[in-house]
């Protein structure tokens, strides 16, 4: 079954628009594993990856020790990631072609998962992208997630954030994107806040300082 809105997620994918289409850099997909280490050890389950792409940040996290299974409605970005896992000679990370939306693993993989770490599509579809945040809080107890800072902001989300408290650790430069200049003001969010209540905000430097 497709959950409304998302009839079309495997062409919109496939056609993205170039202001759609934020590709995780090598820095910022070892910013979210290091963010990740602050809440979630390693060798306690599988961390998620929706929306893999070509495997960035699970091939950080898979060198960080975490097992990982990234998940791509693209077939050539699937087929990159388990080609690199072959290269590495590694188990540690594993590559699934399917929608996110519609992907049902099985609740053995479920009761394993431990976080969720990535960069989401639809950044500039609110509905679409707070259906993906949803989905993602039933699969994982921690969520990383790589998101402009703006989406903090917004008037219209506002129920769904007093919902959905997170803490916040904003990125000093703006992400290049596509080998282009950053655009927008990012932050690496964490749900749910490590105080189980308010959200706080932290330094990124402070990632590297005090790993788990």
């Amino acid at each position: 079954m497709t959950l409304p809105g998302f009839e079309g997620v495997a062409d919109h994918n496939a056609r993205q628009r170039p202001s759609d289409h934020y590709p995780t850099a090598g820095k910022e997909a070892g910013l979210l594993v290091e963010v990740l280490r602050q809440r979630v050890p390693t060798g306690k389950g599988w961390v998620l990856e929706a929306g893999c792409g070509h495997g960035a940040v699970v091939e950080r996290a898979g060198d960080a020790g975490y097992h990982v299974i990234g998940v791509d409605v693209r077939k050539e970005a699937v087929d990159e990631l388990r080609g690199t896992a072959e290269q590495l000679r590694t188990k540690a990370i594993g590559a699934i072609h399917a929608n996110f939306m519609t992907w049902e693993p099985g609740q053995w993989w479920r009761d394993r998962c431990v976080a969720a770490v990535g960069n989401p599509p639809f950044w500039g579809e609110s509905e679409r992208l707070l259906a993906w945040l949803d989905r993602l809080f039933t699969f994982a107890p921690v969520v990383v997630q790589l998101l402009p800072t703006s989406f903090l902001h917004t008037a219209g989300r506002a129920a769904w954030h007093r919902q959905h408290p997170c803490d916040q650790w904003p990125l000093d430069e703006r992400p290049a994107f596509m080998g282009q200049g950053g655009k927008a003001e990012c932050s690496i969010l964490v749900w749910p806040p490590i105080n189980g209540v308010r959200g706080q905000i932290f330094r990124v430097g402070d990632v590297y300082a005090n790993p788990t």
